[in-house]
């Protein structure tokens, strides 16, 4: 899944700046209170990007484990397909009583979350994810999936008042959202679908090489 690419290989992992370094947590303290925590190692000057392709590789992971034919998912891809830039935007400031609260992150864990990791060198790209708290049936994950990329959506979009960043991340919701309700997302193309995403929603944000 996007792993291992040697650098300059033709492929999606070769459109991403090679210097990405992102943990990324989503805490659910209760079922109506959630905070996300991003940590970070990546260069100022990528950082944009580089959440663009975190919240990409992490929505598309979130759908596909919850599969074509879950209704959380499709509802998930029908938001996401119709929302672009002034959508999350909306979304980011609107709380619905279905959805849980985004609070700051204190410090301490949830009783049930999200751990994406997203490592980039210039030989080798890495993405992983995983959750706690599930169950070994993963009971709540429709209810918990779904809004974990919410919720990573509108910490993104709270916390940089940057329209040119907002609007790439409404770009990589519509491709992903789209490619998801036609049958395109699936588990060995969301690697390159949610790639491409990032890169073509967010081309603006990537620094130059003179920078």
């Amino acid at each position: 899944m996007c792993q291992g690419m040697p650098a300059g290989r033709e492929g999606p992992c070769s459109l991403v700046p090679m210097r990405i370094q992102m943990r990324l947590e989503i805490h659910f303290h209760q079922q109506d209170q959630a905070s996300v925590f991003l940590e970070s190692g990546t260069p100022a000057d990528e950082e944009r990007f580089g959440e663009v392709v975190l919240a990409s590789l992490f929505i598309a992971r979130m759908l596909v484990n919850l599969g074509s034919r879950n209704p959380a998912a499709l509802g998930l891809a029908e938001i996401l397909s119709q929302a672009g830039g002034a959508g999350l935007r909306q979304l980011a400031l609107y709380d619905s009583p279905d959805s849980p609260r985004l609070a700051p992150y204190q410090g301490s864990k949830g009783r049930k979350g999200f751990i994406a990791i997203l490592g980039a060198s210039d030989e080798i790209l890495r993405f992983s994810s995983k959750s706690w708290g599930m169950g070994l049936m993963a009971r709540g994950a429709g209810y918990y999936a779904p809004n974990a990329a919410m919720l990573l959506l509108r910490h993104f979009v709270t916390r940089r008042e940057d329209e040119e960043y907002i609007d790439a991340l409404g770009e990589v919701g519509r491709s992903l959202g789209t490619a998801f309700l036609t049958g395109q997302l699936s588990v060995r193309s969301q690697a390159q679908i949610a790639m491409m995403a990032a890169s073509q929603g967010g081309i603006d944000l990537m620094p130059s090489e003179s920078d």
